[in-house]
């Protein structure tokens, strides 16, 4: 059931990340032409337009990959209250490139919170070092 819903997410990181790399390049592309000599304001305008088109769709993707995220959490908590499937929901989320780079770009308040109490980051070494020792 948790990898079901982590492939669901990781497509929508996906994505998210092709969306904001196209972002990316047309305002890199957009900034170019009207840097360049002989633009011209129309024709900038026509670019700008078509910019606007895709930055909206990268807001519209960004929205609803943060609501799935959500509500992904949302779901965890009612299915598994605190279960060792949270620690594999989160542990997952930590890991895998795509949902670290959203997770990097975005706050996620309840990441966060499921990130400190399950021991992943600082205190996993703590953890470690201390099962090393028995």
């Amino acid at each position: 059931m948790v990898n079901l819903l982590l492939d669901g997410l990781q497509n929508l990181f996906r994505s998210y990340r092709k969306e904001k790399a196209k972002t990316d390049r047309g305002f890199a592309a957009l900034k170019e032409y009207r840097n360049s000599e002989g633009a011209k304001k129309e024709v900038f305008e026509e670019k700008k337009a078509a910019f606007d088109i895709q930055r909206k769709t990268l807001e519209t993707i960004e929205e609803k990959t943060a609501a799935a995220l959500e509500h992904a959490f949302d779901f965890m908590e009612q299915a598994f209250e605190g279960g060792q499937e949270m620690v594999v929901f989160v542990t997952d989320l930590a890991t895998v490139a795509e949902s670290a780079r959203f997770l990097a770009e975005h706050n996620c308040d309840r990441y966060l919170q499921y990130n400190q109490e399950l021991l992943i980051g600082s205190k996993r070494a703590e953890l470690l070092a201390e099962l090393n020792r028995d």
